[in-house]
């Protein structure tokens, strides 16, 4: 059922509360700690209740902040007016199924689900929720379970409670995209409501545009069409504009938009197996020119690497600081003075030689790029990455 908080009614029907309080003030705020305004809330518990709402606001001429986790540092769950429309509560896996061609499973999801919650799950062997699952999602997941289990959505952001929802609309993507790229490429279809409620269904695979033309149909039969931008996306990490490319799939168009286009309200996701073996490195080098020229190096050979990130003299000193002021830092090992730059490097193999020989080649490079062996730090279990990637 659609909860919406409100203490009025207008002539048109639309619900609003000017006094979002208590247990819903959150709502007004998300991570960027920016605390916005809005008139009304409505938590969607189903596609439906989306509908509903972008209806009733496209009727009213009433903006529509979209929010989910909340986990955002920009402000763009933070309302400037208008309605809140909260998915968080649309949370469960719906349905898995097995791609027999990719050879890969693939889970369908609502846009409330966790990052952190969605691979827990999938590591302790598909441990869902499988009331209304059909048959064929019950025997993919029957399979999983007897065959292969140790799956995950790739994607690493910092914050693991963020919503699957918000990591598509955004693109997200962390330190393991160097290996497994963003959302994107992960995506295999998208239900959308748009402004006016109306439902697009999304497939990869079934929508191009010609050149950078598109038509397409919604569920209701409107026909819409256009054209995507012109510009040229570059060839390396970006998250700025929407995505735009010749004779694109169209599902991009929506992956990453942030909401512009469209809510969206079901994510069918395919699963990239865990690997047998991850090891990381943390290096710390005498400069920034120094871990510039390992990170080149590295960059060149790429054996197994499927993480870099980089940390400032400013990064290492406000985790020195943080370390002395704050217990929740109290497990991360000291950082001597003389560390000026740290790189952190994750290799990930199907053998522990395999990784040897990677972590091997970088060491290597390490050395004669001026750094030290005695100036790092190594993991060889996931607990211990945990650590040292900072």
């Amino acid at each position: 059922m659609l909860t919406i908080v409100c203490v009025c009614i207008n002539s048109r029907g639309m619900k609003y509360s000017h006094d979002l309080t208590g247990e819903f003030a959150g709502y007004l705020a998300d991570e960027s700690r920016r605390i916005g305004v809005a008139e009304s809330i409505a938590l969607a518990e189903c596609e439906d209740d989306i509908v509903r709402v972008m209806q009733q606001a496209a009727e009213t001429g009433v903006p529509v902040t979209v929010q989910s986790g909340r986990t955002g540092i920009t402000g763009g769950s933070s309302p400037d007016g208008g309605t809140i429309l909260n998915v968080g509560r649309m949370a469960r896996v719906t349905g898995m199924r097995v791609d027999a061609v990719a050879e890969r499973y693939v889970v369908q999801v609502e846009p409330g689900v966790t990052l952190k919650g969605l691979n827990t799950a999938l590591v302790n062997g598909g441990d869902f929720d499988v009331t209304g699952w059909s048959a064929e999602s019950l025997a993919a997941l029957a399979r999983y379970r007897r065959l292969g289990h140790g799956h995950v959505f790739p994607p690493d952001l910092t914050e693991a409670g963020a919503c699957i929802g918000g990591v598509v609309a955004n693109n997200g993507s962390g330190a393991r995209s160097f290996r497994y790229g963003p959302a994107r490429p992960h995506v295999m279809a998208l239900r959308v409501v748009l402004s006016g409620g109306d439902l697009l269904v999304l497939r990869r695979g079934a929508c191009q545009t010609s050149g950078r033309s598109f038509a397409l149909e919604s569920s209701t039969g409107t026909r819409y069409a256009g054209k995507v931008p012109d510009y040229r996306m570059p060839a390396v990490k970006n998250a700025s504009g929407v995505y735009a490319a010749d004779d694109m799939d169209l599902i991009d168009l929506f992956i990453g938009s942030e909401g512009t286009l469209g809510v969206i309200s079901a994510i069918e996701l395919a699963l990239t197996p865990l690997p047998t073996v991850a090891w990381g490195l943390t290096a710390f080098l005498p400069s920034e020119a120094a871990a510039l020229d390992w990170v080149e190096r590295l960059r060149l050979d790429r054996q197994g690497m499927a993480a870099i990130e980089y940390f400032s003299a400013e990064a290492l000193s406000l985790l020195r600081a943080c370390r002395a002021d704050n217990p929740a830092f109290g497990a991360l090992p000291v950082i001597p003075l003389h560390w000026h730059t740290a790189v952190y490097v994750e290799f990930h193999g199907e053998s522990e030689s395999e990784v040897e020989q990677a972590m091997e080649v970088a060491s290597t490079a390490l050395a004669e790029c001026g750094g030290r062996l005695d100036d790092t730090w190594l993991a060889t279990s996931r607990q211990e990455i945990d650590v040292v990637i900072l």
